[in-house]
């Protein structure tokens, strides 16, 4: 069924005064899973676009980036951690992200933060003994995340996009979460004397990802200080106790 122009805009209206899909639906008389579909950016792709949203030449359908929801912010980090894009036939891609198995509870967050973004999308998990590979396939992730490209990270320039830099700015918090639990780790630093305390680390070969992480950290007012190699650390304690009430030990 096509549905107006207006009837779209009227939604994302309606989604901006912090309706839910649900409530959007009942009031507009719309099924849920097509509310959420475009307060995610997914407009049908035939017809005139829609109020809010640009048509995408490079997967055909339409995105408002500016709507999409903090658990994206928390899956670019994962993906700039341990994410790739590979390229399929006609025009899929598919997303994986690699897990460490010794922590489950991170996994079960990645899978819900890409059923959120990419909620028609199917979502695969393989085995691999030691880590997990989650994988999804969509043509709309190259136009999510605008780093991908050939080799690796931190063999080509790596930017986050100005839409993109605007959901960050907002929600640094759940970059940061979804940094740490791909490339980082909360642990304990002791010293002489018996001395001890907990650190949090971040280790990336990039240099572009460890300048957005660093960014992160300045967005919250987080000190960072690195080391003569690759490693950024938040070391002072209301640093430390301001990252654990979102981040914390991974589990």
């Amino acid at each position: 069924m096509t549905h107006s122009g207006d009837v779209v805009s009227h939604s994302l209206d309606l989604a901006e005064e912090g309706c839910s899909a649900t409530e959007i639906g009942r009031m507009l008389r719309l099924p849920r899973a097509t509310v959420r579909d475009w307060l995610h950016g997914r407009a049908p792709r035939r017809g005139a676009p829609y109020p809010g949203l640009l048509g995408c030449a490079q997967c055909g359908g339409a995105h408002d980036f500016e709507g999409l929801p903090p658990a994206y912010v928390q899956l670019l980090g994962l993906y700039l951690g341990d994410g790739c894009l590979s390229a399929h036939p006609r025009g899929v891609f598919k997303l994986r992200i690699s897990l460490d198995a010794c922590y489950p509870g991170v996994m079960e967050e990645c899978e819900d933060a890409m059923r959120e973004v990419m909620p028609r999308s199917r979502l695969n998990r393989v085995s691999y003994c030691t880590w997990f590979e989650l994988y999804s396939y969509s043509k709309s992730w190259p136009c999510l995340f605008p780093q991908h490209g050939p080799g690796k990270k931190h063999d080509r320039p790596i930017r986050l996009t100005a839409w993109q830099w605007r959901l960050v700015s907002k929600r640094p918090d759940r970059l940061l979460r979804g940094l740490l639990h791909s490339d980082g780790c909360r642990f304990r630093n002791t010293g002489r004397g018996g001395w001890s305390h907990p650190r949090y680390s971040f280790d990336n070969k990039s240099l572009d990802i460890r300048v957005i992480f660093c960014a992160a950290c300045e967005l919250l007012g987080l000190h960072w200080t690195t080391s003569a190699n690759r490693t950024i650390y938040v070391s002072r304690k209301d640093d430390v106790a301001l990252l654990d009430l979102f981040v914390g030990p991974k589990r």
